[in-house]
This record gives structure tokens, C-alpha cells and sequence, in this order.
């Protein structure tokens, strides 16, 4: 039980264990206001506590998590992931932080809490990409058609359509943009646009700009499979590396621009495997001297997305099988690029994880996943902590398979495309505050 600040309201959780679930109740203690009740599956509850303005309930799991919900409404905010069984929670004085402390004696702090998503009036089938503009004020959203639109935040408007467009799309620092008309780069603020001089091959699989705007990658996903690096200036590439039997999945350059990363899936011909059987690679270049950084890295799973962090010393790959039956887990893996050694997995999403996102000051990585085309189920959406190696916050609802993901420049927004056509901007993006700490002794 918990009693709201101002007194005026009492919060009843009932744990039912044999069902897996807990069924929650806000209750006025006078007047004629009807109570909120809710059912809450998969938390078996340990402890309550109202945010100090009364708005929220958190409460803590013995599944390893915090829950919050609208104490108004009963919806779910958010649920945060602790690395043990959660026995207590309280929320800071402004409620800007949420505490809990463990069976492991270990005290966890979240900061940046999340309000309720934002769904935008936008709405697109199979959506295949997401960019936020430099100021965070626009979104540029791609179906994996290569068609979409580019959305203004604060007005809530459509201000250009996108007809020839690619899935995968950059939006550079000096807003310009590559993959919103077939093999150009796009002045966002003039529309003019720069024609990339390309290699012969009908599709991307995706585009990369360096962190000064100077160069840009492309991978392109249909045989002859070759990832380029073109001056963004010009259009003119400097470099081409070709792929051989693999197909480009999804390509990444490096802030500086000098190592450029492709990701491979293709499927092994054999009457032994399933369809579900396909594999996958990495291939990372030096771009000047053009000799690979590390032997060609194969995996029994598809690569679906590459991204570096914004300081280029973590790459992370999103992984998966495409043709996935709910008994396979796609995973995140992430490399440390000066030892070139896996220093995290993520697991979790179902079927593949499709897309990446770090924040802004590399601490945070979101990633989305799901079964192709599942739309329901849990919404795939995390956001997991580079620090701790810890998953941070996982999207509430039933909305099923999430393909993109985005964070914007500033960190404190993330954008999401659903497979149902919904996209989501998520104001408040859970920090776990590290490092966490033990307590004292015989505490």
C-alpha cells in the first residue's frame, strides 16, 4: 500500500503468484471521484510509492524491474530494469529520480524519466528509417519501400514528401541529408542536391556521414554488394570495397571518418538448414589506406544494423534472423573498436533487433527488434547502459515489432517507428545513474 502526499488517495497492490500478475487500485478517500484499477502482468510486487506530485505510482518487481503508471489513468509510463530482485522503491524530492535497492545489496538510481509517449499525426506502413534534423525539430521518416516524409515536431505537420528515397537514411550536423532522393545529397534548408557518382548497383542498404559532414558512406545491398565512400562535397567517391557472395545490410563510418563498417545477412543454400537460417557478417575498413582493420568477423545471424558511438571507441551491431519463429532471440553486440573485443551482448528482442540509436554522449544505446510484421506483442523498444553493460528501461504497451529508432541531438527525446505504422516520440529518456553502489554492510 502506499498514501499519496497530499493524503487524499490510497494505492492497493494485490500480488497474485500463481497468475503471475498483480492487480492495482488508486482509491479517494472522500468525495465522489471513482477508483483506478488496473492489472499489471508480469509484476509480482514487492513495494509502492507515489511521485511527490501525486501523478505517478511506481512500484518495485520481484521480476527485476520498477513499474510506473498515470496514478490518474492507470496507463504505463515506464518500466526500468534493475539487475536484481527489487525490494523497495522511493522517488527524490522533485521527482526527477527513482531509487530502488536490491536483493543483491545494490542501491540503483534512474534519472530522466519518461513521460507518456507523443504519437505523431504521421503515420507510414513497414517504416524502415529515422533521422532527426540538427535542432530536433524535424524527423525524417522512411518506409523500407524507400518512400516517407519529413515531419516537424512542433507544428505537427508534413513539410516535404519523400518519393525516391532509401530505407536508411543520414542527417549530417550541417543538415544535410542522404537518402531522401535516389544517390543524392540533400541541402535540408535548400533542397538542393549534390549527385553522388556511384558504383554500378541498384540499391543501399543504408548511409553514414562523418561527424564533420565531409564524407559520406553507402552500402549497396544487391549483387555486385560494394560499400563506397564518397567526398560529400563533391559526390565524388574515393573509395569502393566490394563484398563478393554477401549482400550489404547496413553500412556505418566512424565519427572521423576513417574506418567505414559494412553488415552482412544472406542465406546459406543447404536442404539441412531452415529458412530461419540465415547468416550474417562484419566487414571494417580502413578508408584511406583501404586494407581491412580485422579479419572478416562471420556470425550464424543476420547483421540488420551498425552504428558507432558519437565518440567512436564502441560499435554496436543489431542482430537476428528475419524468417524468425518466437523460440529465436536477436541480440545487440557491442565491440570496443582499439581492442576490437565484444564487450557487451544485449539480449531480449525477439526474432532480430533492426535498428540502433546511441545517445548523443554515448552512455545510452537504444535498439528495437521483433518478428517480422508482429503486431502485437510486447513493444520491442530498450535502452540499455554502456557503462554497466546493464539494460536501463524497456517501452511499455502491446504494439509489437518496432523496425526504427532514433535519439535526437540533445539526448532527451527518442523516436520510434512501430510495424503498425505508429510513430512515437518519447520525451525523457531513462540515465542509470552509475555507477550504482553497494550497500554498507549488514545494511
Amino acid at each position: 500500500m502506499a498514501l499519496s502526499p497530499d493524503g487524499n488517495f490510497v494505492a492497493v497492490v494485490r500480488t497474485i503468484f500463481n497468475s503471475n500478475r498483480s492487480s492495482i487500485s488508486i482509491t479517494p478517500l472522500a468525495g465522489a471521484v471513482n477508483a483506478v484499477t488496473f492489472e499489471a502482468p508480469g509484476v509480482l510486487a514487492s513495494h509502492a510509492a507515489f511521485s511527490p506530485d501525486g501523478s505517478r505510482l511506481a512500484v518495485s518487481n520481484l521480476i527485476h524491474t520498477i513499474n510506473t503508471w498515470d496514478a490518474g489513468t492507470g496507463k504505463a509510463l515506464a518500466t526500468l530494469q534493475a539487475d536484481d530482485v527489487a525490494r523497495g522503491v522511493a522517488f527524490s524530492s522533485d521527482g526527477a529520480r527513482i531509487c530502488t535497492g536490491t536483493e543483491g545489496r545494490v542501491v540503483m538510481v534512474w534519472s530522466d524519466l519518461p513521460k507518456e509517449a507523443r504519437t505523431i499525426a504521421a503515420r507510414i506502413s513497414q517504416p524502415g528509417g529515422l533521422a532527426f534534423s540538427p535542432d530536433g525539430r524535424r524527423l525524417a521518416v522512411q518506409r523500407w519501400s524507400g518512400s516517407g516524409m519529413i515531419w516537424d515536431l512542433l507544428t505537427d505537420k508534413k513539410v516535404r514528401e519523400i518519393a525516391r528515397g532509401e530505407p536508411r537514411i543520414a542527417w549530417s550536423t550541417d543538415d544535410r541529408i542522404a537518402g531522401i532522393e535516389a544517390a543524392k545529397i540533400v541541402d535540408a534548408k535548400t533542397e538542393v542536391g549534390i549527385n553522388l557518382i556511384r558504383p554500378s548497383a541498384p540499391r543501399y542498404a543504408g548511409y553514414s556521414f562523418s561527424r564533420d559532414g565531409r564524407r559520406v558512406a553507402g552500402g549497396f545491398s544487391i549483387k555486385p554488394s560494394r560499400v563506397a565512400v564518397w567526398d560529400a562535397g563533391g559526390g565524388k567517391p574515393f573509395k569502393t570495397f566490394d563484398l563478393s557472395r554477401e549482400r550489404a545490410s547496413c553500412v556505418a563510418l566512424n565519427p572521423s571518418g576513417s574506418y567505414v563498417v559494412a553488415g552482412t545477412s544472406y542465406q546459406e543454400i543447404s536442404d539441412s538448414l531452415p529458412r530461419a537460417d540465415l547468416r550474417g557478417s562484419l566487414h571494417v575498413w580502413n578508408v584511406d589506406s583501404g586494407e581491412l582493420v580485422i579479419p572478416c568477423q562471420d556470425f550464424s545471424a543476420g547483421v540488420w544494423d551498425a552504428a558507432f558511438s558519437p565518440d567512436g571507441k564502441l560499435l554496436a551491431l543489431a542482430m537476428g534472423y528475419f524468417y524468425a519463429s518466437k523460440n529465436i532471440t536477436g541480440f545487440v553486440r557491442v565491440w570496443n573498436t582499439q581492442s576490437w573485443e565484444v564487450v557487451h551482448t544485449f539480449y531480449g528482442h525477439t526474432g532480430c533487433a533492426w535498428t540502433l540509436s546511441f545517445s548523443p554522449d554515448g552512455k545510452r544505446l537504444a535498439s528495437v527488434g521483433g518478428p517480422w510484421e508482429k503486431k502485437t506483442g510486447p513493444a520491442e523498444v530498450k535502452l540499455s547502459n554502456m557503462t554497466t553493460g546493464l539494460e536501463v528501461w524497456s517501452a511499455p504497451g502491446n504494439n509489437g515489432t518496432h523496425y526504427a529508432v532514433a535519439f535526437s541531438p540533445d539526448g532527451r527525446r527518442l523516436a520510434t517507428a512501430c510495424c503498425d505504422g505508429t510513430i512515437k516520440v518519447w520525451e525523457g529518456t531513462p540515465v542509470l545513474e552509475s555507477p550504482a553502489f553497494e550497500a554498507l554492510p549488514g545494511g
